[in-house]
């Protein structure tokens, strides 16, 4: 969400009327705050058993490791050339 973020809704406000950050931030928001707060009891996790091993420090390092990757696609990223009309 961080580069849909940046390359397309950045500079539009924050509406979505306008085709603003509004969606996209609550996205990210909706994403990191799953992440944050982990698989629940009835969760499909916890019916396949897999609770046990996913602890806050690996959720930590694939958040960061998501940002990054984000980041890296912002830096690495060639913008489109503009085509003149004739």
């Amino acid at each position: 969400m961080l580069v849909a973020i940046f390359t397309v809704h950045w500079g539009k406000g924050l509406l979505a009327t306008s085709n603003g950050v509004e969606f996209p931030l609550l996205y990210a928001v909706l994403a990191l705050s799953l992440a944050l707060t982990g698989p629940g009891e009835y969760s499909i996790d916890a019916a396949l058993g897999l609770n046990a091993w996913w602890t806050p420090q690996l959720s930590g390092i694939v958040l960061a490791a998501g940002v990054v990757a984000g980041l890296a696609c912002l830096t690495i990223r060639r913008p489109t050339p503009a085509i003149g009309h004739a």
